[in-house]
């Protein structure tokens, strides 16, 4: 019998650990699939799908309720909703396990302040700064909480400390100045806090609103200057010059010393073609702040709009004196040089002008009339001709491109528009379709703008639409090699199949170039830049690459005089040279500081 019990014990024995060992299983699915579930959420919140991202984090607290992250992601959630007392709730919930998270009092915070509890909002970030005190994040909110109590000495404080920590951070360096107008009675906390609404207003698409509580703010604090240039500045962008102008010149009469509202106020008198206010506006910017760029810039262009051309001319050259990258004055330059001298009309240029504005408001059709109307009034107007060229080409109408791109290249040659007429030779006859060509534009456009992830996307796309398009091939193997500096095997794939579809195309062999520079292969990225240079030799980049990759590989008699001609070709290469790695054994050189030194420096 004590035998039968004993079996009859083990049995038992076995059948709990059994029993403990699935619990323990169960429970480790159950863990994972929350994380799984987690991570799910996290992907829905940073793509904007707040509603979708608060449903699966509710289903994950209910599952694992000690999921400390999911009750965070769930109160980020609901803040982006504008729903703080839920949001409240699940920052509590984060706290409840992570009692000393910073990071959550100081979210915690932002929803008591947003609700309008400032007071309980100032309790999380004093919470927060005990844990670190030197977050940034929780000393700039916990000014703006004091701000919103009328607690300005403290504010300051508080914000001084913080540029102690950071001298340069510009968000803090405005709230100081908010805080001290406050103390000082420029405006009131009431105007203040319209403003602020308007702000929000802004952010959330409703114009009308934002301008209704700024004009309550001024009415309340008519010397608020921040509330007049919000006002111009929406209004500016609404085309509403007349009003923008109003409320520009408010400002600068509370400001005397802000060259940007100047600025701001010579953009909205040219707009509006009252073009002596304008110029007048951009001097007074100009005697604020000598070195502003764009204000002579802009002057150039009402000056060059009154006929002045001189005096175009002489503004543009201060701009570039400031700052010789400015390829759009260049440009400017140029234009008004060819008008004084008879190339094309004034006339012309304003039919041509007109209809880029046209464009920009989406109406191609009326863009297309205006540049007819100004190869008419002056057949040798190149620009016209290949803004005509562009427009056909995006149409479709594929002969009339050619036509207007072999007239432009016959008054001036430009190898942009040799470009475009070969593409609209390769769309006529079928080797990519124009959806490869928009999505190829799309990806050129994406890559300019610094998003180099969706560009690769569309790029690839557009690769697969039509396989034998050699601008994505190339665009993409540019991306790689100079923008990522990495997939390097890949970016010299596509190179080679860009040249293969492509041969006589310049700026494909500087990408090979190019990129078998970054792989260290310096004689082949000489050759093959060099091939780059014999297609194209006033494309002062590819002299640019060939001097760096002649330096790299040990011949710097090469690499002198490549970059010599790069510079005559396009002065911006002065200033890079003076910055490039790869010229740091030669940079105090006689040699070298003769080239890339101005005249007089």
């Amino acid at each position: 019998m004590k035998h039968k019990y004993a079996n009859r014990s083990s049995r038992t024995l076995l059948t709990m650990l059994a029993l403990a060992l699935q619990i323990c299983v169960t429970v480790s699915v159950i863990a994972q699939d929350a994380t799984q579930l987690f991570a799910q959420g996290v992907e829905l919140f940073n793509a904007d799908n707040i509603d979708e991202a608060i449903e699966v984090f509710r289903r994950v607290v209910a599952n694992e309720p000690d999921f400390a992250d999911a009750h965070y992601h769930l109160g980020l959630s609901y803040y982006r909703k504008a729903k703080f007392d839920r949001a409240i709730a699940a920052f509590q919930q984060t706290l409840k396990r992570l009692p000393r998270d910073a990071d959550a009092r100081v979210k915690l915070g932002m929803a008591y302040y947003k609700k309008g509890e400032a007071s309980r909002a100032v309790e999380a970030y004093e919470n927060a700064l005990e844990i670190q005190p030197n977050n940034l994040e929780a000393l700039n909110n916990l000014g703006m909480a004091y701000d919103e109590l009328g607690r300005f000495d403290e504010a300051i404080t508080v914000y001084q400390s913080a540029l102690k920590i950071s001298p340069e951070h510009a968000q803090l360096q405005v709230n100081l100045s908010v805080a001290q107008d406050l103390k000082a009675g420029k405006y009131s906390l009431k105007a203040y806090r319209g403003y602020r609404r308007g702000r929000d207003f802004v952010a959330g698409g409703k114009i009308d609103t934002a301008i209704a509580e700024w004009k309550k703010a001024i009415a309340n604090s008519p010397n608020y200057t921040q509330a007049h240039l919000s006002l111009a500045e929406v209004y500016f962008n609404q085309r509403r010059y007349s009003a923008a102008i109003e409320f520009y010149t408010k400002a600068g009469q509370l400001d005397l010393d802000n060259p940007q509202i100047f600025y701001n106020l010579g953009n909205a008198y040219q707009r509006l073609a009252q073009l002596d206010q304008a110029v007048v506006a951009y001097q007074r910017a100009l005697q604020i702040d000598p070195a502003f760029v764009h204000a002579y810039a802009n002057m150039g262009n009402a000056f060059f709009e009154m006929e002045r051309f001189d005096d175009a001319i002489a503004a543009y050259q201060d701009a570039l004196q400031k700052d010789p990258n400015l390829v759009i004055v260049q440009s400017s330059i140029r234009t008004v040089q060819e008008v004084k001298a008879g190339r094309y009309s004034m006339e012309a240029y304003r039919l041509w002008k007109s209809g880029l504005d046209s464009l920009n408001t989406g109406d191609i059709e009326t863009a297309v009339q205006r540049w007819k109307e100004a190869t008419r009034t002056s057949p040798r107007y190149a620009q016209a001709h290949e803004s005509l060229g562009w427009a056909y080409f995006n149409l479709g109408q594929y002969d009339e491109s050619i036509q207007e791109y072999q007239a432009a290249l016959q008054i001036r040659p430009s190898p942009e528009a040799q470009q475009y007429l070969e593409g609209a030779r390769d769309m006529k006859s079928g080797k990519y379709t124009l959806k490869a060509y928009r999505l190829w534009e799309r990806g050129r456009q994406l890559s300019m703008a610094g998003k180099l992830d969706e560009a690769i996307e569309a790029l690839k796309q557009s690769i697969q639409e039509s396989p034998n398009f050699a601008e994505s091939h190339n665009t993409l193997a540019w991306i790689y090699a100079d923008k990522f500096d990495s997939n390097l095997d890949e970016a010299e794939i596509l190179a080679r199949k860009a040249i293969k579809l492509k041969p006589n195309a310049a700026h494909i062999y500087d990408t090979l170039g190019w990129t078998f520079y970054k792989q260290g292969r310096y004689a082949e990225s000489t050759t093959a830049i060099e091939q780059a240079i014999a297609l194209d030799s006033i494309n002062g980049e590819y002299w640019y690459h060939a001097s760096v990759a002649y330096m790299k590989n040990r011949q710097k008699t090469e690499a002198l005089e490549k970059l010599r001609r790069a510079i005559a070709l396009d002065g911006r290469f002065r200033e890079l040279a003076q910055k490039e790695k790869a010229f740091a054994p030669i940079r105090f050189t006689q040699a070298f500081q003769k080239i890339s030194m101005k005249k007089g420096e």
